[in-house]
């Protein structure tokens, strides 16, 4: 077996320094490598670049894995499980350890009896695809989590996927961070960071949205969503993305233009989308809506 510490290179020349030595190293298939990771946290977040070379070079090598409840992590010094890179086909029931830093792309790809993710990290980046055609999953669930950042279609074409429960943590989504996956109710936390068209191919049916966020035209919300925003009460108003009743198309052009100005290369959908969306003066009780969030 052959041990490899990255942390030599890390520390004399950071990701480029990795990625550089990974670009000029001809590995030899037929032996075994057992990579140790940076302790670095900061190494985990983004940096795509870098992982994109890191798994492609390492699907055709014999890796040193860390196995834990069906799933393989590459290590750190300090850290037996800070990278999730694979899960066994087998799987069913996921727990994500405390101390993992990110799930590889394609770490569940098709696992066609992964039903559900219990994710207990404290830091953690979820790369793009990382829940992938996972047809039988049905809950992702977020606990104890400080912050989380979700790339570009982390969880993507999850057919049976009703329900992502989020903590109070501080997320970063990203566009389509949930890509073509129908969701019976979503939550926006608090501290969440939105990017632009981060609900981009998203089918939610009802998404929650709190006192902070007054204009969501940016996001890409789809139009079957009924987006209900938190008021100064126990009711959940039901809106359009800027926070308003519209009766007709006119009441929107009017409402819109005297908000925001005009309609800008920002705006997703066009003003005959937003006149159609289904917004008036219903609402729900906040503690209806969170019975059935779950």
């Amino acid at each position: 077996m052959i041990k490899i510490d990255l942390n030599e290179y890390y520390n004399n020349g950071g990701i480029e320094r990795i990625i550089q030595f990974i670009n000029d190293t001809v590995f030899d298939k037929e032996e075994i490598y057992d990579f140790i990771f940076p302790d670095d946290e900061n190494f985990y977040f983004d940096n795509n670049d870098l992982f994109e070379l890191i798994y492609y070079e390492f699907k055709y090598l014999k890796i040193n894995y860390k196995e834990s409840d069906g799933c393989l992590y590459l290590s750190s010094k300090n850290n037996d499980y800070i990278y999730l890179v694979k899960a066994k086909d087998e799987v069913k029931n996921v727990i994500i350890k405390e101390n993992t830093k990110r799930i590889a792309t394609n770490a569940f790809y098709q696992n066609n009896n992964l039903k559900n993710v219990l994710i207990l990290s404290t830091n953690l980046y979820i790369a793009n695809h990382a829940f992938y055609f996972d047809d039988k999953l049905e809950k992702v669930v977020f606990k104890n989590n400080n912050k989380i950042s979700l790339a570009w279609a982390s969880i993507a074409y999850c057919s049976n996927l009703k329900n992502i429960i989020l903590s109070e943590a501080a997320y970063e989504f990203n566009s389509s961070f949930i890509d073509f996956c129908e969701l019976n109710n979503f939550m926006i936390p608090t501290k969440a960071v939105l990017h632009f068209g981060c609900f981009k191919n998203s089918n939610i049916k009802k998404l929650y949205v709190p006192k902070k966020y007054k204009d969501l035209s940016k996001y890409g919300i789809s139009l079957n969503t009924n987006i209900y925003y938190e008021d100064d009460g126990n009711k959940l108003l039901l809106r359009n993305e800027i926070n308003q009743v519209v009766e007709t198309q006119d009441d929107y052009a009017h409402n819109f233009h005297t908000s925001s100005g005009s309609f800008s290369s920002t705006t997703i959908h066009n003003d005959e989308v937003y006149a159609n969306r289904k917004c008036d003066h219903s609402f729900v009780k906040k503690e209806d809506f969170l019975k059935n969030y779950n």
